[in-house]
C-alpha cells in the first residue's frame, strides 16, 4: 500500500514538473506567412520578417551636449503592406538605465516626437522574456499607426514596430510574438 502511494506521488510530481516546464517554454509560433527568420548575432535577437531586412545605421544627438546615440534599424516591408522594423538603440554607459520604466517611457516620448501629429493611445508596461518592456500604439494622421514593443536590456533598447494602416494586419501578432533575445 505504501509503495503504491509513493508511486502515485512520484507520478503526480513528475506530471506537475512536466506541466510546469511546458508552461514555461516559449509559445509555438504558427508561421502562416512563411516568413524567414532573421537573426542578428551582433545585437542578440531573432525575429520572423518578410524578406531580408535592410540595415540602416545612424547617430542621433542626446540631451547631453556632445553625446550621440547610435541607432541600428533593420527594416522590411511586405508587398503593399506595413513596415516591419527592429530598432536597436545603444545607450552610452554614462546613462543611468537602472529605472527601466523611465528609460522606456522616455524612448516612447522620443518616438512620439519623431512622428509629428502622433498621440499615444496605448501604453502598457510588462515583461518580455523576463526583461522590462513597454507595449504601445501611436496613432498617426491619415488612419495610420505604429504598434509595437520596446524592451530594455542593459544599455540597449530593442524597439519592435509595425507602421501602417490602423486595420490590424494578420501578421502583426506573428511579427511581435516571434521576436526573441538570444
Amino acid at each position: 500500500m505504501l509503495n503504491n502511494m509513493r508511486h502515485g506521488f512520484s507520478l503526480a510530481l513528475s506530471a506537475s514538473i512536466i506541466l510546469t516546464l511546458v508552461g514555461c517554454s516559449s509559445p509555438r509560433i504558427d508561421n502562416t506567412a512563411g516568413w524567414p527568420t532573421f537573426q542578428s548575432d551582433d545585437f542578440g535577437f531573432n525575429v520572423l520578417m518578410p524578406g531580408t531586412p535592410q540595415k540602416i545605421s545612424r547617430e542621433v544627438p542626446s540631451a547631453t551636449p556632445g553625446v550621440t546615440i547610435p541607432i541600428f534599424v533593420f527594416t522590411t516591408t511586405e508587398s503593399g503592406g506595413p513596415n516591419y522594423d527592429v530598432t536597436v538603440t545603444v545607450l552610452p554607459r554614462a546613462f543611468n538605465t537602472v529605472d527601466a520604466q523611465s528609460v522606456l517611457a522616455n524612448a516612447l516620448d522620443g518616438l512620439k516626437q519623431a512622428y509629428s501629429g502622433s498621440t499615444i493611445t496605448q501604453k502598457i508596461f510588462s515583461a518580455h522574456e523576463k526583461k522590462p518592456s513597454l507595449d504601445f500604439v501611436l496613432s498617426l494622421p491619415a488612419s495610420r499607426s505604429v504598434r509595437g514593443m520596446m524592451i530594455s536590456v542593459d544599455h540597449q533598447i530593442y524597439q519592435v514596430t509595425i507602421t501602417g494602416d490602423v486595420a490590424n494586419n494578420n501578421h502583426d501578432a506573428l511579427f511581435l510574438q516571434s521576436f526573441h533575445l538570444l
